[in-house]
């Protein structure tokens, strides 16, 4: 199993923030672009929830084949831990699709339509689902959430990235009701939108931290 710590300790930081910026400004690119017409965006903002998941696991893989390596693990433990793998992709697989189903409810809860709009609401609960809540099962298994609600670390990625894509998604939905007759204000627009910022923030500090505050933190220490 995953550490609690999360797959990306030796995996190079740049590498997955610079991917979640580029892809997250990326989209909201493509929005702008296509004067944010539900018909359009709608599709591309699930295509770009499944590209950072897939993004996720590539490097997650990337990481386990990498410390395969190193350790110079057996062929008959590969094996066992495949077998055990198996299992955990597909409770992952599941408890994935309970996340898209939660977030679903809480947004029908919170004045969503039932039945009219299902797509674009549909399509706010997997951008939400799959940044705040996939992530962190595929990264530390399906004991996720009981990792990040016992340790809620500032300092960890996956904690302060899950607190601000929902932060984020819950003051998209403020512009909503404005009467200001933008095609963005459209619903799910600028709570996506919302989610997507707060990814981006979030990437865009550990970038910095990891270039920055980091070296410096380690060249105070080393005097």
């Amino acid at each position: 199993m995953i550490t609690p710590r999360g797959a990306w300790s030796s995996v190079p930081y740049f590498t997955k923030y610079i991917s979640s910026l580029v892809l997250g400004i990326g989209i909201l690119v493509y929005l702008n672009h296509s004067e944010y017409r539900l018909e359009a965006c709608l599709p591309a903002l699930r295509i770009y929830s499944l590209l950072a998941i897939v993004l996720q696991v590539g490097l997650l893989f990337l990481k386990k084949a990498a410390n395969e390596e190193s350790i110079g693990i057996s062929s008959s433990r590969k094996a066992k831990n495949k077998s055990y793998k198996v299992s955990d992709v597909f409770l992952i697989f599941l408890l994935s699709l309970c996340c898209v189903c939660g977030v679903h409810i809480v947004a029908v809860l919170y004045g969503a339509y039932i039945v009219e709009n299902f797509e674009a609401t549909l399509t706010f609960s997997i951008v939400v689902a799959s940044l705040a809540l996939v992530r962190p099962l595929i990264c530390l298994g399906p004991r996720a959430l009981q990792i990040l609600l016992e340790r809620l670390n500032w300092e960890e990625d996956l904690d302060l990235q899950t607190i601000a894509i929902f932060v984020g998604a819950w003051l998209g939905a403020l512009p909503i009701p404005l009467d200001w007759d933008r095609p963005w204000q459209a619903w799910p627009l600028t709570c996506c939108i919302g989610a997507i910022f707060g990814e981006l923030a979030t990437s865009g500090y550990f970038l910095i931290k990891s270039f920055i505050i980091d070296p410096i933190k380690w060249k105070n220490k080393s005097k």
